[in-house]
């Protein structure tokens, strides 16, 4: 196990306040630097600025400032992906890097580099949540149908009282309440 804090620039500060207290920093390599007798944990720092261009995209990519070419190539990796799992996990780095680095993700999209790519994924959330929505009415409709209590919709379906009450009255039921 390894735990690993992340920083833009050099943590100067930090890195003189591990050794006061008896650590050793030893720099693996460039951006890399481990930091030992603090810890039986192995503990490392990440210098996003200090990574080498073209390595470590999606780390650099999530600093304020990354480079634009840096991002258009992860955006090229990401469209790649196969694997569920893989995906999710660019598309988080990706909306983070989009976050920190708005402008150049605009100019991206304005100039209809990789437009679809990024409307695929900023609409993905969207979609995850109206397919979420339609499934707690569902349940909701079922439970009403069913003439389940009001407060086991709403513990079930995590959905609140006002939208209960307005689907059952657009199925022309009537909630039990208590």
């Amino acid at each position: 196990m390894t735990i690993s804090l992340f920083r833009n620039g050099y943590p100067r500060e930090m890195f003189k306040e591990l050794e006061r207290l008896g650590g050793k920093i030893e720099k693996k390599y460039n951006g890399v630097y481990n930091v030992k007798d603090i810890s039986i944990i192995l503990t490392q720092v990440i210098v996003i600025k200090e990574l080498r261009k073209g390595t470590h995209k999606a780390l650099r990519i999530l600093a304020p400032g990354a480079d634009e070419e840096e991002i258009k190539a992860f955006l090229e990796e990401y469209q790649r992906l196969t694997l569920p799992g893989e995906k999710n996990n660019a598309r988080a780095v990706i909306k983070v890097s989009a976050k920190e680095n708005q402008e150049i993700f605009q100019k991206i999209w304005r100039n209809n580099d990789m437009k679809d790519i990024l409307d695929d994924i900023m609409n993905v959330d969207e979609r995850i949540n109206e397919k979420v929505e339609d499934s707690q009415r569902q349940t909701a409709r079922d439970m009403i149908l069913d003439k389940r209590p009001l407060k086991e919709i709403e513990r079930y379906s995590r959905l609140p009282e006002a939208v209960i009450s307005s689907i059952a009255k657009a199925m022309g039921m009537t909630l039990v309440r208590g």
